[in-house]
């Protein structure tokens, strides 16, 4: 849980980072975009955060299963 939080945290502030220095983060390219590719985007950000989070729970319930 304490890696699938550090991981969020460390790419949200890399964009606040990125963004208070005006660098190109692709952020402005999203919220120029239209309806769907903000949708893409959004489902695509929750699947692969789902996806994260259970990979690192089933290594963790799986390294700590007594043989």
């Amino acid at each position: 849980m304490w890696v699938f939080l550090a991981i969020n945290l460390l790419g949200f502030g890399t964009n606040a980072v990125l963004y208070f220095f005006k660098l190109p983060n692709k952020v402005e390219t999203i919220l120029n975009a239209d309806a769907f590719f903000i949708t893409l985007a959004a489902i695509c950000y929750i699947v692969f955060n789902a996806m994260l989070y259970f990979i690192i729970k089933m290594h963790f319930l799986l390294s700590t299963r007594k043989e």
